[in-house]
């Protein structure tokens, strides 16, 4: 799940004269490229979107398009029987009527394999171990992929604990590539973000209703104000997603996700 969406093109609607222009095009870019450096209020109350949501930005030159994400052999269909097939519930959390999310990170290596799995949202009574037990267990990736090259990916992993396991979980429709569109599309890179050069993980929790709608965001884990609450926003206004079911009956899902804001490296260069 991967942030940073990129926004229409706006259209400028003076007209020139045939008169020779005073100034080159080289010199309007950079005149403007000093303005938003030198000013970055300025800049943020003058213009609608933030410097790094231009068009410009849309194009190769940051090569969004062209890297691949790792993914577990067989697809999210493989992943989702696997847990159903290998994750067991502690018996320290059955006696205590304990229940919630484990969210794992770990490192998909470039041969895809698990590397550095660790916990970063505990919940106790033995489901910690488990969750990484499982975690360690699983079968090699399918690396990501960057200009055909494997690289290492790093990503964040929640683990449901339940007394009775769903018979299915809420998802998003059309699944993780569905939801990687919807976000990329949505997200806009907060401006003070971007000129603080903070970047990171946000997670946010929020309910699925048995009708699929979301409801109740909360900020699980803060980075920073104003990327927990473009979140919270985006999260907020997500389409409904297929509820979870129990038994053939639709139920209501406690969901955790991972928002992670990137930014392009090649914004040291302009900044």
């Amino acid at each position: 799940m991967f942030c940073g969406s990129f926004l229409e093109k706006s259209q400028n609607g003076a007209t020139l004269t045939p008169q020779k222009p005073l100034y080159s095009m080289k010199h309007l870019i950079f005149v403007l490229l000093c303005c938003l450096t030198v000013c970055p209020v300025a800049a943020q109350s003058t213009f609608e979107h933030p410097f790094f949501n231009h068009p410009f930005f849309q194009d190769d030159f940051f090569h969004f398009d062209n890297q691949q994400t790792a993914q577990f052999p067989g697809g999210e269909a493989a992943f989702e029987q696997y847990l159903i097939d290998n994750l067991h519930y502690p018996r320290a959390a059955k006696r205590h009527h304990v229940e919630g999310v484990v969210v794992v990170q770990f490192t998909v290596a470039k041969d895809g394999s698990i590397v550095r799995p660790s916990i970063k949202q505990p919940l106790g009574h033995g489901c910690d171990e488990e969750a990484l037990r499982v975690v360690q267990k699983m079968p090699r990736w399918r690396p990501a992929l960057r200009y055909s090259q494997a690289v290492e990916a790093t990503y964040y992993m929640p683990i449901s604990f339940q007394p009775i396991i769903s018979e299915s979980k809420a998802a998003f429709k059309g699944g993780t590539e569905a939801l990687n569109r919807y976000l990329a599309q949505h997200i806009v890179y907060p401006t003070d973000a971007i000129y603080e050069g903070m970047e990171g993980t946000v997670m946010v929790s929020f309910w699925v209703t048995k009708s699929g709608k979301v409801k109740r965001p909360n900020i699980h884990r803060s980075l920073y104000p104003s990327l927990d609450v473009e979140a919270l926003k985006v999260v907020k206004k997500m389409p409904h997603w297929i509820p979870a079911t129990r038994n053939k009956k639709r139920v209501s899902q406690h969901c955790v996700m991972p928002i992670v804001f990137k930014l392009p490296k090649t914004k040291r260069i302009l900044m």
